[in-house]
């Protein structure tokens, strides 16, 4: 009777295993196949150990877990330390189950394999269901746990993170054994050097994990930029395309004028002139913006926004040449341009609108941005630490400290108004 519970339990248990690696680990074949060896694998270690002799519990154990994890090496396709993290977790969360089976058992609670067949029947139905159930539902959670984890951090960092909580386990269960006080200036010595290997390791790795959220943020940042810097490199080719006929269409021009003065039609010459020198003088797209990179870029940006639906209104003063590059003014008004669409397009349409305005006075060009916003924005989960304000409103930010400008910007009356200023004079 005895020996059938035992033997029940660990194949439960072992069938709960088997399901965690398959919920954690890839797949080498087919579920069924997939189920079938890992089940295999882990009743093996199971009732291999059994045979094993309980004078070196901690050598059974290391044991049963390089079988797992060559088993295991052979049924699935992820790598050594994820396999090795899904194993160590299988045999943690035993320890834990057993110590948890000690606290409520502790007085029929065997020190031997061979005495779990020695306690009453009811009894060890009683401490395998308490066993299962918690293994089960610890199982469950690091399955959840160990998918969202192992796809965020290095397995240095997971290691480091389990060593903590395992040592914490393995100074308890130290502590529940008999022969504890027997040894007690070892066991605080051991207790010292642990908290100090856990703590070593868990700043390290807060400190790795702190590195990668701020590489993350730098390289979210040069992404916009990088995109800022297209949108510049459209817009010159624009430019260069449009130059390019202009020439063609002068040279044509040029020739005609030509022939008309080799033949004395001077009146025709100049009427000639006349009528095409307007057609070759730059025209703003947006009213005085005299700078065509800058002209060229706001007025696609322009129709695409008016082609969503979006009332875009564009007041742009700027000359041809200024001190600020065309690739930071691309930069500026694009991400302004980027923060007040993604605002606009959470309204229905015919509350949607955008002004923007640019001028230069007393050596300070200054961009003004206005759009409409809801009344209650959604919120959205900050996916990088420390860029809750926007990954734009950084880039700006950063424009206005390399100008000696400002950014400025807030939200009032479901109105967002933001104000770029930076310095044109040379000396910056």
């Amino acid at each position: 009777m005895n020996s059938a519970i035992v033997y029940a339990s660990n194949c439960i248990l072992g069938i709960i295993m088997a399901l965690f690696c398959m919920l954690t680990l890839k797949m080498r074949w087919g579920r069924a196949v997939t189920f079938i060896g890992a089940y295999a694998v882990v009743l093996f270690s199971f009732f291999g150990l059994l045979l094993l002799p309980d004078q070196n519990i901690a050598a059974k154990q290391i044991v049963g877990f390089l079988i797992d994890l060559i088993g295991f090496r052979i049924i699935f396709t992820d790598k050594m330390p994820r396999l090795a993290i899904c194993t160590f977790t299988i045999f943690m969360n035993e320890w834990i189950c057993e110590f948890i089976s000690f606290s409520f058992f502790s007085n029929v609670y065997p020190q031997t394999t061979q005495g779990m067949f020695l306690i009453p029947p009811l009894t060890q139905v009683s401490m395998y269901a308490i066993y299962i159930c918690v293994y089960a539902f610890l199982m469950w959670i690091f399955s959840l746990l160990l998918n969202r984890i192992l796809r965020s951090f290095s397995w240095q960092d997971i290691l480091s993170y389990i060593f903590f909580p395992f040592m914490q386990l393995a100074m308890v269960t130290w502590g529940s054994l008999p022969n504890f006080y027997n040894h007690a200036e070892a066991v605080r010595l051991c207790i010292i050097l642990f908290c100090i290997i856990s703590d070593v390791g868990l700043y390290y790795s807060m400190r790795g994990i702190t590195q990668r959220a701020e590489l993350r943020a730098s390289n979210a940042l040069l992404l916009k930029q990088v995109d800022a810097e297209k949108e510049h490199y459209a817009a010159l080719t624009e430019q260069y395309e449009a130059m390019r006929r202009m020439r063609h269409d002068i040279a044509n021009h040029l020739y005609t004028i030509q022939a008309l003065l080799d033949n004395g039609d001077t009146k025709h010459a100049a009427e000639y002139a006349k009528e095409i020198l307007p057609r070759h003088t730059f025209h703003s797209s947006l009213g005085s913006c005299e700078n065509p990179v800058v002209d060229a870029f706001l007025y696609s940006r322009m129709s695409k926004l008016k082609a969503a639906g979006i009332s875009a209104e564009a007041d742009v003063r700027l000359p041809a040449e200024t001190s600020i590059s065309n690739a930071d003014m691309i930069i500026a008004f694009g991400n302004m341009l980027d923060n007040a669409e993604d605002a606009c397009r959470a309204l229905p349409e015919g509350k949607r609108y955008i002004r923007i305005q640019a001028d230069i006075k007393n050596g300070c060009c200054t961009l003004r941005m206005e759009n409409s916003v809801a009344e209650q924005p959604v919120s959205k989960k900050e996916r990088i630490p420390g860029l809750n304000r926007g990954v734009g409103l950084s880039i700006l930010e950063r424009l206005a400290e390399q100008y000696r400008g400002t950014f400025t910007y807030g939200l009032k009356n479901s109105r967002f108004c933001a104000v770029l200023t930076m310095q044109t004079s040379e000396v910056r």
